[in-house]
């Protein structure tokens, strides 16, 4: 009976690391470091071009969460290097699910709101990672932003971000049902 109960305490631990190192954002995410070279990415196509940074989206890859296709995920590079990835949400329980795990993993959010955008926002920081959570309190349309720090600081967030958004309908055509999905985080 030790031996069960002692296996079965050993098991949690590796279970609770392999969970907690799979949502770290201060590495990179989605297996992308941060800083890494879209060199390395020939999977992703790109959709959006400025002075400052270029935008690509995973056309083979479907995420979700609460069990829900998320509708965006882009991926920013500025000077070729791999800084922020922008994601939009389509329903009020993928925002809270999501505000829940990073609660839960990073500790209770910044939380503000700006009355004349309607708009609440809630902030983390994991290491060089700065993530944004935002609902607009009237059309309840969601987006989370993560930016590695020592490159976004280069760029103009907000600017970004508004940019990023804004280009979604240049995207490339939706996947079919035969897109692989995976959970947005695991």
């Amino acid at each position: 009976m030790k031996h069960i109960i002692w296996l079965a305490g050993i098991i949690s631990i590796v279970l609770a690391g392999t969970s907690a190192t799979a949502f770290d954002f201060t590495k990179g995410v989605h297996g992308m470091p941060w800083a890494s070279s879209i060199s390395q990415y020939g999977h992703l196509t790109k959709i959006h071009e400025t002075d400052h940074a270029a935008y690509y989206v995973n056309s083979n890859m479907l995420y979700q969460v609460s069990n829900q296709p998320v509708p965006d995920v882009i991926y920013g590079f500025h000077q070729q290097q791999f800084f922020a990835v922008y994601i939009k949400m389509r329903s009020p329980d993928q925002f809270y699910q999501t505000k829940q795990r990073f609660t839960a993993k990073l500790g209770q959010p910044k939380i503000t709101s700006n009355a004349a955008t309607k708009e609440s926002v809630y902030r983390w920081k994991a290491g060089d990672a700065k993530i944004k959570l935002k609902m607009n309190d009237t059309t309840k349309a969601i987006k989370l932003a993560i930016y590695h720090t020592p490159l976004s600081s280069k760029v103009n967030q907000a600017r970004m971000e508004q940019q990023s958004f804004d280009m979604l309908d240049t995207m490339p055509s939706k996947p079919s049902k035969a897109t692989p999905s995976a959970p947005l985080f695991k």
